[in-house]
């Protein structure tokens, strides 16, 4: 109905008296909705951060448990060069041993 009789009736409505208060429920009312609507978007946010962070926890185990850690992964390189060196140092010390009992 485009002729503005449901706008008019929704006006007559909230001015007629219902249940001896009138404006006064319809105010309780809405303001009930309003409230209602405010509690269920704070509890969705607080829903939504919620899962955020379990959801970077969870990324952050993964990567944990998958990935490389480059510092250890120096480490062990610096010992096994370390110890390739050391091995040389034995060689070099038998070869030169071996060329003095030969001379």
């Amino acid at each position: 109905m485009g002729d503005g009789r449901n706008a008019l009736a929704l006006a007559n409505l909230q001015q007629a008296p219902s249940m001896g208060g009138g404006l006064e429920d319809y105010s309780s009312f809405w303001n009930g909705i309003v409230t209602s609507v405010g509690v269920a978007n704070q509890t969705a946010q607080r829903v939504s951060e919620s899962q955020q962070l379990r959801l970077d926890h969870l990324e952050t185990m993964r990567q944990n448990s998958a990935g490389v850690n480059i510092d250890e992964e120096m480490v062990s390189m610096v010992q096994f060069q370390r110890g390739y060196e050391a091995a040389a140092r034995v060689i070099r010390a038998i070869d030169e041993m071996l060329d003095s009992l030969l001379r």
